[in-house]
């Protein structure tokens, strides 16, 4: 009998995905610092209603797939800009270092998706990992002690364990391109494989990059002879001119009788900016013309959990400063803020084995509560507003140019007062709901000012 894994040693990484439950080329995950993550899947039997002539029942059929769970964790001002993102779909950058804003709010843009793996700890390593999460609702406490721990309700495509992890690792992947044809190029014609040029010849003149035809009238030749070139390999001066040195952009891979695959030295984006022109002739092409294709960075994994410059530390309750109207207010004892997307998550579709067809946002509501001490006849005020909309405005603060702030430029306050419960104190509990406010075009934004440049949240 072996101990249990412990949750201690497992590690939550995210990254945003290219579309809705399809990876990134070149992941670029981030290693979060996290208290919980129950993104978990779960699919539903069905009981079987054939009766057979036993009391035994017969095998169930499977409900749809659901995958869905929280993720909790301290907020701290790093990694908050990430969540505003993936929530609202936007992320608006200002400032230099080491001062930066960045601001998300929401908008009619669609939020983004992401991946979030959880890995467990055991003799082999096994990795909980789910595609296509969409953040259905963040909630963010008020109160007067403690860390500010933010509660992120997520929605995901699906959810399932591999042994592999998520490959925010992966190696970076060389651009190519395949120059091909079947009848031989023209005398003088010339191909361009990166920054080189070659002039095919029917006769050599001994001039550097020059590349025989052959005598057959196909392309065959003078493709081994280019390849040759490309390389710097045998028969220089018989079949590709003397002087010709070796393409230090792109080498000659797999040759056929009617193309040449060429394939970038250096693996990564850059590649994509290589040559592939046939300037002068038309027997042979390049499958992308202009430039070579298909080369993708390395991907990239960005430990969120410690840091030499940037302060990861939790943000912490006390730090809190809180608005109403544009005043600082002394009477808020604790409450929430909760921004829900209203993601649709019963698209299921026949032929996608279970899973979700698609996981798009509803109206966002933005709305919370307040635990009012009735200290002075300012609640009272508050509480009577009624029909009157007021400005809401939390900040908490880690210090000078670190803060995060939660801006909810319109909202209403459900009509309610004091009630005598006893001799203690007495508090009122106040319900809030957001709206649409034309002047900032938003019914909340979230502000982040840190030490990150915006760039890192890709």
């Amino acid at each position: 009998m072996s101990d249990p894994v412990l949750g201690a040693f497992s590690k939550v990484v995210v990254d945003y995905e290219a579309s809705w439950g399809t990876a990134k080329g070149s992941p670029t995950g981030f290693h979060l610092p996290v208290t919980s993550c129950a993104l978990a899947p779960s699919q539903t039997l069905i009981p079987n209603p054939t009766l057979t002539g036993d009391l035994s029942e017969r095998d169930p059929a499977f409900g749809p797939i659901a995958a869905t769970g929280s993720l909790v964790k301290v907020a701290d001002l790093v990694s908050f800009p990430w969540f505003t993102n993936l929530l609202c779909g936007n992320l608006v950058g200002s400032g230099a270092g080491p001062n930066y804003t960045h601001t998300s709010k929401i908008s009619n843009d669609m939020p983004l998706s992401a991946v979030v793996e959880t890995s467990f700890n055991l003799a082999v390593a096994q990795y909980s990992k789910a595609v296509g999460v969409r953040i259905n609702t963040m909630t963010i406490p008020i109160d007067s002690t403690g860390f500010l721990s933010t509660t992120y309700a997520l929605e995901a495509k699906t959810c399932a364990l591999s042994t592999s992890p998520y490959s925010a690792g992966s190696t970076a992947v060389a651009a190519s391109d395949l120059l091909s044809g079947t009848l031989a190029p023209a005398n003088n014609d010339t191909v361009q494989a990166g920054s080189v040029v070659y002039t095919f010849k029917s006769t050599l003149t001994g001039a550097g990059d020059e590349v025989l035809i052959g005598g057959t009238g196909s392309a065959a030749d003078a493709l081994y002879n280019l390849k040759a070139a490309i390389n710097a390999g045998d028969d220089i001066g018989v079949i590709y001119g003397t002087g010709t040195t070796a393409n230090t952009d792109v080498t000659a891979t797999t040759l056929t009788s009617s193309s040449l695959l060429c394939v970038a030295i250096v693996a990564g984006a850059a590649g994509n900016s290589l040559g592939a022109l046939h300037a002068v002739g038309t027997h042979l092409t390049w499958s992308n013309a202009t430039t070579f294709t298909g080369g993708v960075a390395a991907g990239s994994l960005t430990d969120w959990t410690t840091s030499a410059s940037t302060p990861f530390d939790g943000l912490q309750l006390l730090s809190a400063d809180c608005k109403i109207g544009g005043s600082s207010v002394g009477y808020i004892a604790k409450g929430s803020i909760s921004i829900a997307a209203g993601l649709g998550g019963t698209d299921y579709r026949v032929g996608s084995g279970g899973a979700r067809g698609s996981l798009v946002p509803s109206v966002y509501k933005v709305s919370g509560s307040l635990d009012l001490a009735l200290d002075s006849s300012a609640v009272l005020t508050l509480l009577a507003s009624g029909s009157t909309p007021v400005a809401f405005d939390f900040t908490w603060t880690q210090g000078a140019g670190q803060s995060f702030q939660v801006v909810i430029p319109r909202a209403f306050i459900q009509k309610t007062g004091p009630a005598l419960t006893g001799p203690t104190a007495i508090f009122v509990t106040a319900q809030f709901q957001g709206a649409y406010d034309t002047s900032t075009g938003t019914s909340c934004k979230m502000i982040t000012s840190n030490q990150s440049a915006n760039s890192i949240y890709v």
